[in-house]
């Protein structure tokens, strides 16, 4: 990586953290953002890609700086389906033999990419400049650079999340409605991404169920259901195990939760990666693998053991 020039442009995070109560699911369509009304209040740059429109839209809502929860959630679920060009170092090697190679790449799980960092005063850390569309990259640098342009999904996965988390991410800097991305809500997107507890087993993977051996231990259980509380959505939690022995050394504690019905989409997926964010830094000083299911998803393998376990956490009615 490489550090750049400063940052010139003020930076605008009003946006807050992403709201974590349950919501409506948040609407793609044209007017939703800032009305039938706005639509003459800024027009859409060119060579946008069509799935940024949303973003674009949300960006220059005029309630950028009222804090407004539901725009909060238009960006969190636009930015998910969104493609945003990154600077990459002019060493960057983007493809098997010519160093300089451009067009289309497939990512094949062993792509390692190097960002272009620049710093601001205002701003703690690195941060890692992105854009919503050629305009804007040369709005933050008129002689152009080297970059690639992934979907969300694809690239902020490839920030990585070492000891120090992920950096932070301020997209289409340079511009009026320049939006800093803090490393907590890059992990959220990162956690989201990934579909943590989301994710379907295939059904040919053998997999054994059962009550737990062992649960957790009374101070991590404790320190889960205060954190539990905290989630509005979660109605209870139960501890079972599942053993893959094509995937395990040994069976894994399952923390199988069950949220509101009516939560669903990218308001549940964000949810669930909340959940998980919360839960992690207890979980991982375990000295066994524990992991976050979500039983909606994996109801026809789980459910006939989770009704036979009391919860150790049911939300207050």
């Amino acid at each position: 990586m490489r550090a750049d020039d400063d940052i010139d442009d003020d930076l605008d995070d009003s946006s807050g953290d992403w709201p974590e109560e349950a919501g409506a699911e948040p609407s793609d369509d044209d007017d939703s953002s800032s009305g039938s009304d706005d639509e003459g209040e800024f027009a859409l740059p060119t060579h946008v890609f069509f799935e940024n429109e949303a973003l674009i839209r949300a960006l220059n809502d005029p309630r950028r700086g009222e804090n407004d929860p539901e725009l909060a959630k238009r960006l969190f679920a636009a930015l998910l389906a969104s493609t945003l060009i990154a600077l990459v170092p002019e060493e960057q090697r983007l493809g098997e033999g010519d160093p300089d190679k451009t067009g289309e790449v497939t990512l094949d799980g062993e792509l390692e990419l190097s960002f272009v960092l620049v710093r601001h005063p205002d701003v703690e850390g690195d941060i890692v400049p992105m854009f919503t569309d050629e305009g804007s990259l040369g709005t933050f640098l008129p002689e152009g650079g080297r970059y690639v342009a992934l979907s969300v999904k694809d690239l902020f996965p490839l920030l990585g999340s070492g000891s120090d988390g992920p950096p932070n991410i301020v997209i289409n800097p340079g511009g009026d409605e320049a939006l800093l991305l803090t490393p907590r809500m890059v992990q959220d997107l990162i956690d989201s991404a990934r579909g943590y507890g989301t994710e379907l087993i295939d059904e040919g993977v053998e997999v054994i169920v059962g009550p737990a051996e062992t649960g957790l231990p009374e101070d991590a259980e404790r320190a889960v259901t205060t954190l539990l509380r905290e989630h509005e959505v979660v109605t209870q939690c139960t501890q079972l195990q599942w053993f893959m022995p094509d995937r395990h050394d040994q069976p894994s504690l399952v923390l199988a939760v069950e949220l509101d019905e009516a939560l669903a989409g990218d308001t549940r997926r964000f949810a669930l990666a909340s959940i998980w964010r919360d839960l992690s830094p207890v979980l991982r000083t375990l000295d066994r693998q524990v992991e976050m299911v979500d039983l909606a998803g994996q109801r026809e393998r789980l459910e006939p053991t989770v009704r036979t376990i009391e919860p150790f956490y049911r939300r207050a009615e």
